[in-house]
C-alpha cells in the first residue's frame, strides 16, 4: 500500500472494526500550525507526528491527558481541547480572574483561583481566601475531583468524573486543611465542603472517566454470550470524543472558525485568529477501483504557551475482506490547495 501525500501535513493510516466486526480503513491527516507575530497563520517547517498513545502529565494512574492517542476511528463531532496556563494580566499577581475559549459556536468559560484550602473546625468549615498566582495550570488536577478516604470505613471515594483531581472531602474526615481546586465553573463555584460540582477543564477526559465511560455500551452475560468479542450493540460512537462535553461542536466544525482565548498567553489578554479553512479529502484505491474518502476536521488542540495549534481531520471506509486490495492513497486538498 503506498501513500501520496500532497500536502505539507502528516497523514498516516490505521485499521479499526466497526460495532458489527466489519473494518475499515482509517486516514488521518494531522497539521500544526504556528501564528505569526501579524496575527497570520501558518504551516510550521517541523510538523508534530502522530501521537500512538495518549501522552500523561506524570504517571498514567495518577496523572490526566495531556495528549490524546490519534490513531483512532472518526468521531463524531469536532472536539475542542486546550493545552496551557492561566496567565494574570500583565503578569500582575491576582487571587482570581475567567479564562475561557470561544470557537464557532462552542465556548467555555472558568474561574480560575489561587491556591486555597478549606479550615475545618469542630461546629463548621470555611474556605482560606485565595492565594495570588501569576500562571496557574489548567489541568484536571486542579480541577474539583480526586479521591478520599473515609475514616469510619475501611474505603476510598473517587470522583468518577475526575479522579486525579483535588477537592472531595468526605465529610468526618480528620484532615483539617484540604485543597480546594484552582478551576471552577462560574455558574456552579463551590459553596459548601458537600458540593460536587462538576470538574471544569479545558483538557482531554479520560477513556474511563465520567461522562465518556458512560458510552462504551453494557458488558453483561448476554453480551459475552452473544456478541463477545465485538463491541456490545449499544456501544456510542460519541465515546471517541475526548473533550470536556461542552467542548464539542456536533455537526463538525468547518476549520475556517475564528477563534478567541482570554487569558491564556502572558503578553496578550486575548488570543484570536482564524482557522485556516483547509478541507483535505482522500482518494482510496481498491481493486483497481478509486473512490473519495471525505475527511473531517475532528479535532482542535490549542498550544499557547507555544502560539501554536494542531488540527486533525479522519476519515474512513469500509474494507473488510479487502485490506489487501488497498493499493494507494492519495491525500490532499481541496480546490488545488496543495
Amino acid at each position: 500500500m503506498r501513500i501520496t501525500n500532497t500536502t505539507p501535513f502528516v497523514a498516516n493510516t490505521t485499521v479499526c472494526q466497526n460495532r458489527d466486526g466489519r473494518d475499515h480503513l482509517v486516514v488521518i491527516l494531522k497539521a500544526t500550525y504556528g501564528l505569526e507575530s501579524d496575527g497570520r497563520v501558518v504551516p510550521e517547517e517541523e510538523q508534530q507526528p502522530l501521537e500512538p498513545t495518549d501522552v500523561y502529565y506524570g504517571d498514567p494512574l495518577t496523572s490526566s491527558i495531556r495528549l490524546e492517542g490519534e490513531l483512532i476511528p472518526p468521531k463524531p463531532g469536532t472536539d475542542v481541547v486546550l493545552v496551557g496556563h492561566a496567565h494574570a494580566p500583565s503578569q500582575q499577581p491576582s487571587t482570581q480572574l475567567d479564562v475561557g475559549i470561544k470557537v464557532g459556536p462552542v465556548s467555555k468559560v472558568i474561574r480560575v483561583f489561587g491556591d486555597r484550602f478549606w479550615d475545618i473546625g469542630l461546629m463548621r468549615s470555611r474556605m482560606a481566601p485565595a492565594l495570588p498566582f501569576v500562571t496557574m495550570p489548567l489541568v484536571f488536577e486542579r480541577a474539583f475531583g480526586g479521591e478520599e478516604r473515609d475514616n469510619q470505613k475501611p474505603q476510598r471515594h473517587q470522583e468518577p468524573r475526575n479522579p486525579v483531581g483535588r477537592g472531595l472531602v468526605w465529610p468526618g474526615n480528620a484532615e483539617t486543611q484540604p485543597p480546594l481546586p484552582n478551576l471552577e465553573d462560574p455558574r456552579e463555584l463551590i459553596k459548601s465542603i458537600r458540593d460536587r460540582p462538576a470538574p471544569a477543564c479545558f483538557g482531554f477526559v479520560g477513556r474511563h472517566w465520567k461522562p465518556r465511560v458512560d458510552l462504551v455500551g453494557t458488558y453483561d452475560d448476554a453480551w459475552r454470550k452473544n456478541r463477545f468479542p465485538l463491541l456490545p450493540e449499544d456501544f456510542d460512537e460519541r465515546h471517541y470524543q475526548a473533550a470536556h462535553p461542552d467542548l464539542i461542536a456536533t455537526p463538525h466544525l468547518r476549520g475556517d472558525e475564528t477563534v478567541e482565548a482570554h487569558h491564556v498567553t502572558p503578553d496578550q489578554p486575548i488570543w484570536s485568529f482564524q482557522l485556516p479553512g483547509f478541507q483535505p479529502h482522500a482518494d482510496v484505491t481498491v481493486a483497481n477501483h478509486t473512490c473519495e474518502v471525505p475527511l473531517a476536521f475532528d479535532t482542535l488542540v490549542l498550544l499557547p504557551d507555544a502560539k501554536r495549534f494542531l488540527m486533525l481531520w479522519r476519515g474512513q471506509l469500509d474494507v473488510h475482506n479487502r485490506m489487501l486490495q488497498v493499493t494507494h492513497i492519495r491525500v490532499q486538498g481541496r480546490n488545488g490547495s496543495w
